[in-house]
């Protein structure tokens, strides 16, 4: 009888996992970061309010704007319906749903936030990173993300004609943001940009990075356009996830090119990125912007699907939305809450001149597998959060014991750089 109520007992616990596993996975907001997210993931103190505007009358780009608002209680929370296009071997797109914290068009907070900029992918919309724009509007941001509406993916002629209008759509946002909407107040010398993919591959040249003229990507782009002629963008700080285009065999930038960039900037690279290259790649990019302070994160053995949401609950009988959304080696969850937790510091840093969040990003070893954190035997882990001194000064701050694995911070500073060695790299 103890055997069988035993393995009842273990069974009626499984059972309340599984349906626990299944309603979080279906029903939560992925910009609500679960137990085991470094510290400063976590939601900020406001509410978040949602809302879809249209910018520009001859090209109109639809953007969706997330802000903090007033008290929602008892509001219901905004989904967001997302169609992925057909591709080869599958002829119909798929529709499916993300859900979110947000509420539709809440009152604003009266008061004056940095603004945030969001680029999506190639084929991506501008519900691709709502797990960080809703994260960070709960954090006292306004987000404006863009729908670039590329596409069809099969054409030959979208992915050139989806990296030459980037630039000119990160500005109009940006402009946008600058000018303010009415109840929703932006300051406007504290506007950052975060890219994603193409999107990042946009906020290099915004940032001040004209396109190399002579090289093997700008022959196969439209004449003329925004991607040729853009003026930097006067932002605070640039957030670079897997930007696309510093490959050597597209010729995109070259060291001068790069090298004006002065905004800070923080990369976020997968050593093993097959889409925009690592070594030949987002390292390549990281090395060269000589002008900016900048950082790098890199997610050990991570591919390309940094940016994006995780996978909808569709991707189970669908694998090329398992390959547009999920990792080989790390779960997606833990990803996005990496991401919350260093673009909330670097943010915060640059924009809120939040000192204290530089702690967050001077961390003791390069690869986290080198920090060590001093506890006697036995004692177990309560998820306690490095905090930089004590026994922990040696562990990535803001990271749980045993939980700062697999990732690697570099660091540079600006400094000025011989023409011609930039010329050869």
């Amino acid at each position: 009888m103890q055997v069988k109520l035993a393995v009842l007992g273990t069974s009626l616990v499984l059972a309340q996992l599984f349906a626990f596993t299944a309603l979080n996975s279906t029903h939560s907001s992925p910009a609500v970061p679960g137990i085991d997210a470094p510290e400063l993931a976590a939601l900020g103190p406001f509410p978040v309010g949602v809302r879809q505007v249209t910018i520009g009358d001859d090209q109109p780009i639809p953007v969706e704007v997330w802000y903090p608002a007033e008290s929602t209680e008892d509001a219901e929370a905004a989904t967001y319906v997302v169609t992925f296009p057909a591709v080869p071997g599958r002829s119909e797109p798929i529709s499916y749903r993300v859900p979110g914290i947000a509420i539709r068009d809440a009152a604003p907070v009266a008061e004056t936030f940095p603004g945030v900029v969001i680029s999506h992918g190639f084929m991506g919309h501008e519900y691709q990173l709502s797990y960080l724009a809703e994260n960070l509007a709960s954090k006292g941001y306004i987000v404006a993300a863009v729908d670039h509406e590329d596409g069809p993916p099969l054409d030959p002629a979208a992915l050139a004609n989806a990296i030459a209008k980037r630039p000119g759509h990160q500005r109009a946002v940006f402009d946008w943001l600058k000018a303010g909407e009415g109840d929703i107040a932006v300051d406007p010398d504290q506007i950052a940009l975060i890219g994603y993919s193409l999107g990042g591959l946009g906020g290099v040249v915004s940032a001040g990075a004209d396109i190399n003229t002579d090289g093997l990507l700008a022959s196969m782009l439209p004449e003329g356009g925004s991607i040729f002629d853009a003026d930097p963008l006067p932002i605070a700080a640039a957030v670079l996830i897997a930007p696309w285009g510093g490959q050597a065999q597209w010729q995109a930038w070259t060291g001068t090119e790069l090298s004006s960039i002065t905004a800070p900037l923080l990369f976020i690279a997968g050593s093993h990125d097959d889409v925009s290259g690592y070594t030949d790649g987002v390292r390549s990019l990281f090395d060269r912007t000589t002008g900016s302070d900048r950082l790098m994160l890199v997610f050990d053995n991570a591919r390309h699907n940094l940016g994006g949401n995780p996978p909808p609950p569709e991707a189970a009988t669908a694998f090329q939305l398992t390959e547009a959304f999920a990792e080989p080696v790390w779960r997606k969850d833990r990803i996005i809450a990496i991401n919350q937790h260093f673009i909330t510091a670097f943010l915060d840093s640059e924009l809120k001149q939040d000192h204290a969040k530089r702690s967050y990003l001077e961390l003791p070893t390069v690869r986290s597998n080198d920090g060590t954190w001093e506890t006697p035997p036995g004692v177990p882990n309560d998820g306690s959060y490095a905090a930089g001194s004590g026994t922990t000064e040696n562990y990535w701050r803001g990271f749980q014991r045993r939980w700062a694995l697999g990732l690697e911070l570099h660091r540079a500073e600006a400094k000025p750089t011989d023409i011609s060695e930039q010329e050869t790299n």
